[in-house]
C-alpha cells in the first residue's frame, strides 16, 4: 500500500504519510477536523488535503455525505470520512487479535465503518 501510493503521490516523507494514514483511521467513521489532525503530526493543511483527496481517488477512504431528507440541510453537513477496508482500519490502529478489538474504544466507529462498507 506504502510503496503503491509514494509512488503514485511522489511523497517525499513515507514517515509522515503513515502517521498521517494512522491520524485518518483514528478518525474513520467520525466527521473529521483535518486541520486538527495534520498540525498533531506537523503536516501543513495543504499536503494533508492533497493526500487526503490521494487516498480517496485510490479508494483507501471515501467521504460519506450527511444523511437528512431535507436536501438543504444535507449539503450544509460536513460528510464523514470512512477508511474503505475494515481490515486495513484495524491494521492501522494496530488491531492484531480479535481479543483486542473487544475491549477497544474504536470498536464502535470499526462496526460502524464496517457497515458503511458493505452497504
Amino acid at each position: 500500500l506504502t510503496r503503491d501510493l509514494r509512488d503514485l503521490a511522489q511523497v517525499q516523507n513515507l514517515g509522515k504519510f503513515e502517521k498521517w494514514l494512522r491520524c485518518l483511521a483514528t478518525a474513520s467513521a467520525k466527521i473529521p477536523n483535518l486541520s486538527e489532525l495534520a498540525s498533531q503530526i506537523g503536516l501543513n493543511q495543504s499536503t494533508a488535503h492533497e493526500w487526503q483527496g490521494i487516498l480517496q481517488a485510490s479508494m483507501i477512504l471515501d467521504l460519506v455525505p450527511a444523511f437528512n431528507p431535507n436536501l438543504v440541510k444535507r449539503e450544509g453537513k460536513r460528510p464523514k470520512l470512512v477508511i474503505c477496508d475494515s481490515g486495513l482500519l484495524c491494521n492501522l490502529l494496530g488491531f492484531s487479535s480479535a481479543r483486542q478489538l473487544e475491549t477497544s474504544p474504536f470498536l464502535g466507529s470499526i462496526f460502524e465503518t464496517s457497515v458503511i462498507n458493505s452497504i
